[in-house]
């Protein structure tokens, strides 16, 4: 895995949930041990940020997805 910048985190730390955005970057199956077979992340190159809230949605999370979305990231 490369390094990741501490401008990039704190900029992708700073999107809310309900965010748009728009990703560059390669599938690729995890190296890690102990995921699906089935299973794929995402290596960004670029990230977009097209607009920050779209607070009309009704965009709930719930624990269950959260743990979800956890496993299938580093």
């Amino acid at each position: 895995m490369g390094h990741v910048g501490k401008e990039i985190m704190q900029f992708v730390s700073s999107l809310s949930p309900e965010s748009l955005v728009v990703i560059n970057g390669l599938f690729t199956v995890p190296a890690r041990s102990g995921m699906l077979p089935t299973a794929l992340e995402i290596r960004v190159r670029k990230i977009f940020c097209i607009n920050g809230r779209f607070p009309s949605i009704p965009y709930i999370l719930n624990e269950d997805t959260i743990q979800s979305n956890q496993m299938g990231t580093s």
